[in-house]
């Protein structure tokens, strides 16, 4: 079973459950003035299966939307490695900002990494080089050592591109928790990618 079915989203703000509500009093209201207007007639009901429909759609809305913005919990080593595949593989360039990329787990993943180094899409911020970021250097992989172990980690996918996103990651109660920040997350974003900017003079 694919990782991306296996996750959970383990949160659920409290935005999210504000929109419910208020789709819910919405539509209760609607149907009491519907009744009060019309009576208890055909077209009443009409309007309340319509108004019904309505609700349902932007609940499902509402949910999609909290689903796309809530992170993903994922518990075990090799649900990481299938998630850690799965965006390796996208095209474009990568930024990463991390300790060490202890988190490299398998020959695919590092064959893959490997690979976009070689393409000249792989740039690395790290505390300091390892040898296996050293191997990666060789291959063709910008290498920015920092000396400080950074405090939130994370990856820019298609790096420069209209399309680019933030995946951020951290450790909690056990597990390893995924978030993406689009580009028009205002101001997570921009953070991110002016942290990049400060940290690599010039990425080509």
């Amino acid at each position: 079973m694919s990782v991306r079915i296996k996750t959970l989203f383990v949160r659920r703000s409290n935005e999210f459950w504000r929109q419910i509500v208020a789709v819910f009093l919405a539509w209760a209201a609607g149907v009491k003035s519907l009744e009060s207007l019309m009576g208890r007639s055909g077209w009443t009901l009409l309007f309340a299966v319509l108004l019904s429909v309505l609700g349902f759609a932007g609940l499902r809305f509402a949910w999609i939307d909290e689903r796309k913005r809530s992170p993903i919990a994922i518990a075990t080593p090799e649900e990481l490695v299938e998630w850690n595949l799965g965006w390796a593989q996208e095209q474009g360039k990568m930024v990463v900002i991390t300790r060490d990329m202890s988190w490299v787990l398998s020959d695919k993943l590092k064959e893959l990494l490997r690979r976009k180094a070689s393409e000249g899409d792989l740039v690395v911020i790290a505390r300091a080089k390892t040898a296996w970021l050293s191997e990666l250097e060789g291959v063709g992989a910008q290498i920015v050592e920092t000396g400080t172990t950074p405090r939130v980690r994370f990856t820019v996918l298609r790096f420069g591109a209209s399309d680019a996103r933030v995946l951020v990651h951290r450790q909690s109660k056990g597990r390893v928790e995924f978030r993406e920040i689009h580009s028009n997350e205002f101001p997570a974003f921009a953070l991110c990618m002016d942290e990049v900017d400060a940290l690599v003079k010039e990425v080509p």
